[in-house]
């Protein structure tokens, strides 16, 4: 009996030490493959915003070719002004929606 009782505190220590191991390699299993998972997610939102940063530059450079062709384009005859009456109902309105 007393070369049970023995044992049993080593084999204690030993199975502590195992748990201990076997926790230590799980949170490093997870802080690896969350490392990893936020590593690709950075990866694909660099992509997205290359894209982007391309998407913004084309409607840049559209946007300059229109105000180069609207400024260049001959300009017709002023259109004919039209006058336009205010009903009555519209004339009582306050300045202000909403304000004092």
């Amino acid at each position: 009996m007393a070369e049970k009782e023995k044992y049993k505190p080593q084999e204690k220590e030993e199975n502590t030490r195992k748990n201990e191991e076997t926790v230590n390699l799980n949170i490093n299993t997870v802080f690896t493959l969350f490392l990893g998972a936020m590593f690709i997610m950075a990866a694909f939102q660099t992509m997205q915003l290359s894209e982007l940063k391309q998407d913004v530059l084309a409607q840049k450079n559209a946007v300059e070719e229109l105000k180069t062709v609207s400024f260049s384009a001959p300009t017709a005859s002023a259109p004919a002004q039209t006058t336009q009456t205010i009903p009555d109902s519209l004339t009582n309105v306050p300045d202000m929606v909403g304000g004092c």
